[in-house]
């Protein structure tokens, strides 16, 4: 068997898993999700997850300044 076959048979295997683990992931995820939404936590933690996104941003440009500035 050549390599372009392996290739392809370890990516169809690859690809089952994939669907398979998302699959149950997914339904997980849903479950906890609803389980949390509405409530004061839920809130918090997306106050907690914007304010984290803000922070790597900031830092992100604190760090590289030069990227961020225009030449004419």
């Amino acid at each position: 068997m050549g390599g372009i076959e392996s290739a392809l048979e370890m990516i169809a295997v690859f690809g089952v898993g994939m669907v398979a683990m998302d699959t149950l992931d997914s339904v997980l995820f849903r479950a906890a999700f609803i389980k949390t939404l509405g409530t004061t936590g839920f809130r918090y933690l997306s106050y907690a997850l914007s304010a984290t996104a803000l922070i790597i941003a900031g830092s992100s440009f604190y760090e590289s300044p030069k990227q961020f500035q225009y030449s004419s």
